[in-house]
């Protein structure tokens, strides 16, 4: 009996199930995935790690925050004609100023979802208020990446400090591994 318990519960910490395990409701109870699904935009859906808190939610973006609340992932999709809309071409050239005189400045090619994308990593420094100029200084990473489309341009981002960068960055790039945009519509002409 001690065996066979075992095995279910080898079973239940699979990413996908047996039968067996999806026709019990106990099994099914002790079965949960890593990651949970955000369906809730037409634009994208993708899978991110349970336990991070969210989703923040505004038209055609979404947030989450790392457990410690000191990360953000964001998926942001900005329609040609939104009233914060920028050209492709100028978002492309504020990644490539953004950072400090550390940082490469350069964009790298990428893909995304099978989608040609361009992706950036810079630094910044945050500078608390209540104290001198430099006296307490958070040092943050940012990781975007841009994914142009006919209508607009998907911006997804991981925003960390620097020394928990490393520890969010998997969950940043399994994030884009599932990640699924929707299908550009075609323009016929």
């Amino acid at each position: 009996m001690r065996a066979l318990s075992l095995v279910a519960l080898l079973f239940c910490a699979c990413a996908n199930p047996p039968k067996f395990v999806k026709a019990s409701p106990f099994l099914r109870f002790l079965h949960r995935p890593p990651t949970t699904p955000y369906l809730d935009s037409k634009m994208f859906s993708f899978d991110i790690k349970r336990g991070w808190k969210g989703p923040e939610e505004k038209t055609d973006a979404v947030r989450y925050r790392s457990p410690d609340e000191n990360a953000r992932i964001t998926v942001l999709f900005m329609r040609k004609g939104a009233p914060e809309w920028k050209p492709v071409e100028e978002v492309r050239r504020k990644l490539k100023e953004s950072g400090s005189v550390e940082d490469t400045h350069l964009l790298y090619a990428v893909e995304v979802s099978s989608r040609p994308a361009e992706r950036a990593r810079y630094t910044t420094y945050v500078y608390d208020s209540e104290h001198l100029l430099g006296q307490k200084v958070e040092v943050r990473t940012t990781d975007a990446i841009l994914v142009p489309d006919p209508e607009g341009f998907f911006l997804l981002t991981l925003e960390s400090p620097r020394r928990d960068y490393s520890s969010h960055l998997p969950i940043f790039e399994a994030v884009l591994r599932s990640l699924s945009l929707r299908v550009p519509r075609v323009v016929e002409e």
